[in-house]
């Protein structure tokens, strides 16, 4: 079984432009996503699944620099773009990493990748209900089911979202929920607006020649920086 991540990243995010490139601590943010998604020995490959778009450009320029796998397919389109990436690449499972989580646990995502070889379902997922912090959301989806329910997606959150199908009828699944031991309320290590661009180059630049935190540690780190109630993550 070929379970490969695939990272979806774009340029022309609407309230942060650009912030998967932004250059934190000697590297962009997708370098330093990248780097925690390599060290998951549990995968047998990653890429970065982006637009076709020009405004991409710069993300594919990077990913060749870097020797990273980059599929370019349709801006808007995100589930078609995600399914013709894991085509290509000839997958039998796809790990869903959104672009703007800098910080996934390296841990979390082994775990789910694990727990798909164990089980084989349709769906892993630690969304169900959503109790990680927002930048931690993992998904590991069976190619096979996902190129036969794509056939039945009807509006556009469902093509933006890509697994929000999924959720809508869970009863039609077989899906492996995910969930903490430890909750972190009030946490936020995704980027979605400027001010979220600016505690996480604050909380990456306090991490230098640190050795790796816990999700744990890694939380508690983020409050120090941003105290306060977190989002939900969209």
């Amino acid at each position: 079984m070929h379970i490969g991540a695939l990272i979806q990243a774009r340029m022309s995010s609407v309230r942060c432009p650009g912030k998967v490139l932004h250059q934190v601590a000697g590297k962009p943010l997708l370098g330093h996503l990248l780097g925690r998604i390599a060290a998951v020995r549990e995968l047998d490959s990653f890429a970065v699944a982006t637009s076709a778009e020009p405004s991409d450009d710069r993300i594919a320029a990077y990913c060749e620099a870097q020797g990273v796998a980059c599929f370019r397919g349709e801006l808007e389109n995100v589930a078609k773009r995600l399914l013709d990436a894991a085509e290509s690449l000839k997958l039998d499972a796809f790990v869903r990493v959104c672009g703007d989580s800098p910080m996934l646990d390296p841990n979390l995502l082994a775990a789910a990748v694990q727990l798909f070889r164990q089980h084989g379902p349709d769906l892993v997922t630690n969304c169900l209900p959503k109790r990680y912090p927002a930048g931690q959301s993992v998904e590991v989806v069976s190619l096979s089911t996902f190129r036969r329910v794509y056939a039945h997606f009807s509006h556009p959150g469902h093509f933006e979202h890509v697994t929000q199908y999924f959720y809508e009828t869970p009863q039609g699944f077989r899906i492996a929920c995910m969930q903490p031991k430890r909750e972190h309320p009030g946490v936020n290590l995704a980027v979605d607006t400027p001010e979220d661009l600016e505690h996480m180059t604050r909380l990456i630049e306090s991490l230098d020649g640190e050795a790796p935190l816990t999700l744990a540690e890694l939380c508690e780190r983020s409050l120090a920086f941003c105290p306060g109630p977190g989002r939900s993550q969209p």
